[in-house]
C-alpha cells in the first residue's frame, strides 16, 4: 500500500508557530480556515483508511492549534492594551498626586480620564461627602470643553436608587451599552446628564469607596472592553489615593483657620481676611459691609441648662449662618457667644437686610430649652457697618459695627 505523506505534520506546525508564521490572519479567516478543514475532514469518513486517518488527525491538530495559536494572540493582544493602559495611567498619575488642591487635583482627575479614553465625550466625577452627619453621594464637575459644576446631582448611599450609588456602594465597576433599556439606570441622572451609554467605576481606597467617575461612551452599543474598564478602575483607584491625600492636607490646612465647634472660620482668620479685603478695597476701589452679632443672655442659658447645652446652641447657630451665607461670605466665631460675618461687594441697605433675615431664622428656630430664656426663645442682636462709609481702617469698622451691636442689644 503506497504510503501517502501528510501536507503538514506537527513538528511542521511546530516549526511555523516558533517562526511566527500564523499571526497574519483574524477571526474570520481563523473560522473560514475550520470550516474548509471540516469540509475536508467529512469527505474523508467515507472508506475511512489508514492514510485518511493520518489525514484526518493532522487536520484536527492544525484546527486546535489554530484555536490555541488565536487565543494566545488575543490574550497578548489585551496583556500588551493592559499594560499600555497602565503605563499611561501612571504617567498621568504623577501629575496628580503631587497637586495638594483639591479643586485643582479633581480638575486633573478629569481631564486625564479624558486622555486616557479616545471615544470620551465627557467625564463625570462623583465623591462621597458628608451632608448634616450623613453620607451623600455628589456630582462634582463635568468635562464638556471646558470644567463646570454639576449642582443637581446629590443621591443617598442606597445601592437600589441608581447606577452611581450602586458602584459606590458595591465597589464594582458597570458599564452600560443604553441607558434607556439598562435596568439599573436611573432616569434623573441620565436625563440631567443627557447619557446614552457610558461606564461607571468606583474610586476606592483601603477597601472605602471615595465616589466614582462616569466615562461618557460614544461608541454607542459598543461596550468597552474589560482591559479598559481595568485600565480606568486602576486609574481611578490612584486618583482615589491623591484624592485622600488632598483632604487629609485640607483638614491639616483646616485646623488653623476653622473653629472646632461651629466649624465656622476662626478670629484669627477673620482679622486676615477682613485686612486682605480692605487692602484691596484702596487699592481698586469697591466696597463691603460687616456684621457683628452674639446670643442674647447665653450665660443664662449656660447656667441653667449647662455648658453642653450651649454649645449645642453655638453649633446650631453656625449652621444656620453657614445655611444663609453666600460662597463669597466669611462667616466666622469672633469669640464665645460672638461671631462675625463678612459680606464682600455688599452696601449698608443689602447688610442690614440679610441681618434682619438671620435674626428671624435663629428666632424662628425651636432649641431645646429656648422656651427656658428670656422672652421664651433664642434671639441674637446684629451690628452691621459698612466699608468704607463708616471709616478709613480696619479697626474703625469693628468699632462701628460693635456699636450698633451694642445699641441693638439696648433696644432689645
Amino acid at each position: 500500500m503506497e504510503k501517502i505523506k501528510p501536507l503538514l505534520a506537527f513538528k511542521d506546525i511546530v516549526y511555523l508557530r516558533k517562526r511566527k508564521k500564523f499571526h497574519w490572519y483574524s477571526s474570520s479567516t481563523l473560522l473560514l480556515i475550520i470550516l474548509l478543514l471540516s469540509g475536508v475532514a467529512s469527505t474523508l469518513l467515507f472508506n475511512i483508511t489508514p492514510v485518511k486517518m493520518m489525514v484526518m488527525t493532522n487536520i484536527l491538530l492544525i484546527v486546535i492549534f489554530l484555536f490555541v495559536d488565536y487565543q494566545n494572540i488575543e490574550r497578548d493582544k489585551n496583556l500588551n492594551q493592559l499594560y499600555e493602559g497602565i503605563m499611561l495611567s501612571n504617567k498621568i498619575a504623577e501629575g496628580i498626586v503631587s497637586t495638594m488642591d483639591l479643586s485643582k487635583l479633581l480638575e486633573l482627575i478629569l481631564h486625564g480620564v479624558k486622555d486616557m479614553t479616545s471615544d470620551s465625550e465627557r467625564v463625570f466625577l462623583f465623591l462621597v461627602e458628608k451632608e448634616r452627619n450623613k453620607e451623600m453621594i455628589r456630582g462634582k464637575i463635568a468635562i464638556g470643553g471646558e470644567v463646570e459644576p454639576v449642582y443637581s446631582l446629590l443621591f443617598p448611599m442606597d445601592k437600589s436608587v441608581g447606577i452611581i450609588p450602586r458602584v459606590i456602594v458595591t465597589k464594582e465597576p458597570y458599564d452600560v451599552r443604553d441607558s434607556e433599556t439598562d435596568y439599573y439606570c436611573d432616569q434623573q441622572l441620565v436625563e440631567t446628564l443627557n447619557l446614552n451609554a457610558f461606564t461607571a467605576v468606583p474610586i476606592v481606597v483601603h477597601n472605602k469607596a471615595l465616589g466614582a467617575l462616569l466615562i461618557e461612551n460614544s461608541r454607542k452599543f459598543n461596550p468597552r472592553s474589560n482591559t479598559e474598564i481595568t485600565t480606568l478602575t486602576y486609574f481611578a483607584n490612584q486618583a482615589g489615593i491623591a484624592i485622600e491625600n488632598a483632604k487629609l492636607y485640607e483638614e491639616v490646612e483646616n485646623l488653623a483657620i476653622i473653629d472646632g465647634l461651629t466649624e465656622l472660620y476662626n478670629h484669627r482668620y477673620f482679622q486676615q481676611v477682613l485686612t486682605t479685603e480692605i487692602e484691596k478695597i484702596k487699592r481698586y476701589g469697591g466696597g463691603l459691609s460687616l456684621m457683628l452679632f452674639d446670643i442674647d443672655n447665653f450665660k443664662v442659658y449656660n447656667d441653667t441648662n449647662g455648658h453642653p447645652a450651649g454649645d449645642e446652641v453655638l453649633k446650631t447657630i453656625g449652621d444656620i449662618v453657614k445655611d444663609t451665607s453666600r460662597s463669597t461670605d466669611i462667616p466666622a466665631r469672633y469669640g464665645g457667644e460672638e461671631f462675625a460675618i463678612i459680606l464682600l461687594e455688599t452696601d449698608e441697605p443689602g447688610a442690614m437686610a440679610k441681618a434682619e433675615n438671620l435674626r428671624r431664622m435663629v428666632e424662628e428656630h425651636v432649641f431645646e430649652f429656648g422656651k427656658n430664656q428670656p422672652g421664651g426663645r433664642v434671639t441674637i442682636s446684629i451690628g452691621v457697618a459698612s466699608y468704607p462709609k463708616h471709616g478709613p481702617e480696619k479697626k474703625d469698622l469693628i468699632s462701628m459695627a460693635d456699636d450698633a451691636l451694642y445699641r441693638a442689644k439696648e433696644s432689645g
